[in-house]
């Protein structure tokens, strides 16, 4: 929204103008409402234009926006907590090794390949744009904190979903994916509805006045953002985040099943209790993040998440291994918003989508990568090796993330 103020002319009055065309009837009105006006790039706001942060309730088209970028988390979280719930059905039904099923987290076995190419795909363009849409707002840390929580309450309920119909009615693992056909189906058509009107070339009308260093197209922003050593950061952390989040809940069911022996049902639900923890976090510590400060209160979370890792690790009991991982989840939730909110704060707002962008595809591709890693390792150690793995990830984070405390708002100047 841009404000600008232009100086008040005489209007002449509708006598002159009956007098001027030879008919009132002839005099240009207003187009009503419904009509669709057409707006070109020379009735854009000029470049001293004022933009205000749009506000999540402004308008019930504003909540109907919102409602569909929650409901798109939802369904993202549910798709990537399921892993973790069939990873042992899959070893079972494919009789295939640790290092053959971990595959499911780069391309998953041949028939499935192009199907979770396109998962992937559709899920990092998604969350890219959400986190770029929603971090623009204002009170983006809160609504930001609920975009990614919706995320949580989906990867909670799919794997309690997925292992109550596996072990309870007896369903193949992968029936599943016919409800999240369902869930996908539903989900766009109500975003595509609700974003309906919103087009580029609506975008880059409304955007002009940001575009400082001039337009290169989508390619020569992304190349710009890369020159901003805060976009490095962001996104070098967020592999490992993606990494350590999605091998978390994708290899905790096997490790409490083999190390901390209990059963199919009660590791599956410490799944559940991981995404838990993550869901609870993001809509409670958005709210605290903002008084410790965003930077300081990430690295507080993570020392805390590692100190709750050796607990996991090293006392050898099932109830306590359960909680450690939930509050695991807890600390680590609201770190990825956090992190979308200090980056936005530190770059000019024409990168923001380029950016977030770059750095949401990392983490998508962290979390890609490094569960298969884990996979192929525990192949030839043992599942075991999976909590000093975890361990080493968090303080490598924490060392990468420490790099970007002195950052001053806004970053003025190039340092790559």
């Amino acid at each position: 929204m841009s404000i600008t103020i232009e100086p008040e002319l005489p209007q002449p009055s509708p006598a002159v103008l009956a007098s001027s065309t030879g008919s009132q009837s002839d005099i240009p009105r207003e187009p009503p409402e419904h009509t669709e006006v057409t707006q070109n790039p020379d009735d854009a706001p000029p470049l001293h234009a004022v933009n205000i942060a749009p506000r999540w309730n402004e308008s019930k088209t504003m909540i109907w926006r919102l409602t569909a970028t929650f409901l798109s988390s939802f369904v993202m979280g549910a798709n990537d907590a399921a892993y973790g719930a069939i990873i042992p059905y899959l070893e079972l039904y494919y009789h295939q090794t640790y290092t053959i099923i971990s595959l499911i987290f780069l391309s998953p076995f041949v028939v499935l390949v192009i199907t979770y190419i396109f998962v992937g795909f559709g899920s990092g363009l998604q969350n890219a744009a959400w986190n770029v849409w929603i971090g623009n707002m204002a009170n983006f840390n809160e609504v930001l904190g609920f975009f990614h929580g919706f995320f949580g309450v989906g990867a909670t309920i799919s794997p309690l979903i997925a292992t109550s119909l596996i072990t309870k009615a007896n369903w193949e693992w992968y029936k599943f994916y016919y409800l999240m056909i369902g869930a996908a189906a539903i989900e766009l058509a109500y975003s595509a509805a609700a974003f309906w009107t919103e087009s580029g070339s609506k975008y880059r009308i409304e955007n002009l006045s940001t575009r400082t260093r001039g337009s290169g197209g989508t390619f020569s922003q992304t190349r710009l953002s890369l020159t901003y050593r805060v976009t490095w950061i962001s996104a070098i952390f967020l592999f490992l985040y993606g990494g350590i989040e999605v091998s978390i809940g994708g290899w905790v069911v096997l490790f409490m099943t083999n190390i901390r022996h209990g059963s199919a049902f009660a590791s599956g639900m410490t799944e559940t209790g991981f995404w838990l923890g993550i869901t609870v976090g993001r809509f409670v510590l958005g709210f605290v993040s903002p008084r410790v400060g965003q930077k300081l209160s990430i690295a507080l979370y993570l020392v805390l998440a590692m100190a709750l890792e050796f607990v996991f690790w090293l006392v050898p009991d099932f109830f306590v291994s359960a909680v450690s991982v939930s509050l695991v989840g807890f600390f680590l939730g609201t770190i990825f918003p956090g992190v979308v909110v200090v980056a936005t704060r530190l770059l000019p707002k024409d990168l923001h989508i380029a950016a977030i962008g770059f750095a949401a595809a990392l983490s998508m591709g962290g979390g890609a990568v490094f569960p298969f890693f884990i996979g192929a390792i525990s192949q030839a150690k043992g599942v075991c090796i999976l909590q000093p793995i975890l361990l080493a990830m968090l303080a490598v984070a924490l060392g990468i993330w420490g790099t970007i405390l002195g950052a001053q708002r806004p970053e003025q100047s190039h340092q790559p």
